[in-house]
């Protein structure tokens, strides 16, 4: 199959959790992959059957309806971290972790080496406030390097407000929630919180391309969803 094959699903991502009704579009019983962390430094990719439970989403629904999506899976494994499918080149198996969930911290460069003995550092880089002690908007990027190779991911604005951090947007704060090895290339795939809101998560999935290429990771899917 190929990628115009309509049998060949877009890549999704969703992590497991709770979501307002219109934030997820699964049915219970369907076959996903899901990154699944089975000790400590150590992941799986396994194939999944979806779980759907109905929930009382709080400040939402009425008195006795449930519009609430609680996504789980079926199987007794590890801690699911990522439910994904039509990523090409993943299928289940053993899977490289080099980092588990943190936040990203201004100008302070996240040190990654995968089992091959490459080498990455993924940095918040933000221009320095003018120490005005008052609200400021600063230019920020987030800034992937290999070597002497380097890639912008995206572009955007942090808060500074008493010349202390106040994170991307409405108090967003960038987070990597996982990095290791999901195509089975050696080479580095990353799972980041791009969100810019305190109560919103996107999930952002970027993937070592295969073949030559200029890029280090590519753009794949992201979710996106607000607390319930």
């Amino acid at each position: 199959m190929t990628a115009g094959d309509p049998k060949v699903p877009k890549p999704q991502i969703m992590p497991p959790g709770d979501y307002h009704g219109d934030e997820v579009s699964v049915a219970s019983g369907e076959h996903w992959l899901a990154v699944v962390q089975t000790g400590r430094g150590k992941s799986e990719i396994a194939d999944v059957t979806i779980r759907v439970r109905a929930f009382e989403d709080a400040g939402v629904d009425p008195v006795g309806t449930k519009s609430g999506k609680r996504i789980s899976i079926k199987e007794k494994l590890g801690n699911p971290i990522l439910l994904f499918r039509g990523i090409p080149g993943t299928t289940a198996g053993p899977a490289e972790t080099n980092s588990s969930a943190r936040e990203l911290i201004p100008n302070k460069p996240l040190r990654l080496t995968t089992k091959a003995g490459k080498s990455y550092s993924l940095t918040l880089v933000c221009a320095p406030p003018m120490g005005t002690g008052r609200y400021e908007k600063c230019a920020a990027a987030l800034l992937l390097q290999t070597g002497a190779t380097k890639q912008s991911l995206i572009s955007f604005e942090v808060s500074y407000e008493g010349g202390r951090y106040d994170g991307r947007g409405d108090g967003g704060r960038v987070k990597l929630l996982w990095a290791g090895d999901l195509n089975a290339d050696g080479a580095i795939d990353l799972l980041i919180d791009l969100t810019d809101h305190y109560n919103v998560s996107k999930p952002t999935l970027f993937v070592s391309p295969k073949g030559s290429s200029k890029e280090i990771v590519t753009w794949i899917a992201e979710h996106y969803s607000v607390g319930c």
